[in-house]
C-alpha cells in the first residue's frame, strides 16, 4: 500500500517475491529482476506503464486487477521474453504472460502455438467480449480472463488444466470440445446467484457423465450439445534419463 507513484529498481535486485507491490499506488514501474513471482503487481489499480529490462527472464502470475495498465515496454536486449504487438510471451512464444487491452477493443484472437495462458495474463479495461483460443492451448491459469466481459468461450480439446477463478462472472456459455474433461483446481467459474439460470456448460455428445464427475460443483449446469468429441493430444511419455554418475563414468571409460 505504498503511495509512491514511480518506482525504479537497481539491477542488483534479482527477485520480486509474491505480493511485493500489492495494492500500491504506483503508476510507472521499471524493473529488471530476473524473476517476478505471483501477484507482485496485484491490485495495483493505478499502474499505467510497465518497463521490463534485459534481464527479466521469468514472470509467474504477477498481474491482477491492473485496470489502468495501458502499455508495457520490453528491452530490445531481452532474450528471454518477446513482445508481439500487445502480447508479452516467452521466447518460444508458447506462454502468454501479459496482454494489455485498449478501451476500444472488444475481441482478440490468441495466436496459434500458445500452450499456456499465465495467471492474470489479460489486464487493462474490461472491454473484451470475445476471445478466440488456439487449438494448441493446454493450460489456463487463474484469473486469466477475470479482466474481461466475455459471455461465451470455446475451450479447445487440448486444454488439460484450468486453475482457480479463471473466468469473469459475465460468462454465460462454456463449450468444451474434448471427449475427456480437463483437470481443474479451485473455483474456476464465478456464477452469481442472479445469473445462475443463464449459465450453461456445453459438452460433446455422450460426454456429460464424465464431465459431471470432474466438475461436481457445476454438474447442474452441464448439458450435452451437438459437438462431436475431439481426442486430446496427450504428451508422449519420455524414456527415463540414464543415471548421470554412471553416464559420466561410461564417457570417461570410452575416452
Amino acid at each position: 500500500k505504498c503511495y509512491a507513484r514511480y518506482v525504479a529498481m537497481p539491477d542488483t535486485i534479482k527477485l520480486l517475491e509474491p505480493n511485493s507491490f500489492e495494492s500500491s499506488m504506483i503508476q510507472v514501474m521499471r524493473v529488471n529482476a530476473e524473476k517476478i513471482k505471483s501477484e507482485s503487481f496485484n491490485i495495483c489499480t493505478q499502474l499505467k506503464e510497465l518497463h521490463l529490462g534485459a534481464d527479466v527472464e521469468h514472470i509467474n502470475g504477477a498481474f491482477g486487477c491492473n485496470r489502468e495498465l495501458s502499455s508495457f515496454e520490453l528491452s530490445p536486449q531481452n532474450k528471454h521474453l518477446v513482445k508481439c504487438g500487445k502480447f508479452l510471451m516467452n521466447a518460444d512464444r508458447t506462454h502468454l504472460v501479459l496482454y494489455v487491452q485498449s478501451p476500444e477493443e472488444t475481441s482478440i484472437t490468441i495466436p496459434e502455438g500458445v500452450e499456456r495462458i499465465c495467471s492474470g495474463a489479460i489486464q487493462g479495461k474490461s472491454t473484451l467480449t470475445k476471445i478466440e483460443l488456439p487449438k494448441s492451448l493446454k493450460y489456463i491459469g487463474s484469473q486469466s480472463f477475470l479482466m474481461t466481459r466475455i459471455e461465451e468461450i470455446h475451450i479447445p480439446a487440448n486444454v488439460s488444466m484450468i486453475t482457480g477463478q479463471a473466468f469473469h462472472y459475465t460468462l454465460k456459455r462454456v463449450y468444451f470440445h474434448s471427449s475427456v474433461p480437463p483437470k481443474h483446481r479451485g473455483l474456476i467459474f464465478n456464477v452469481l446467484p442472479s445469473g445462475a439460470n443463464e449459465f450453461h456448460i456445453y459438452v460433446p455428445k455422450g460426454c456429460s457423465d464424465i464431465y459431471k464427475q470432474e466438475f461436481k460443483k457445476y454438474s447442474y449446469y452441464i448439458k450435452e450439445c451437438e459437438i462431436d468429441p475431439e481426442v486430446r493430444n496427450e504428451k508422449k511419455a519420455t524414456k527415463p534419463l540414464m543415471n548421470k554418475a554412471f553416464y559420466d563414468e561410461l564417457k570417461a571409460e570410452i575416452r
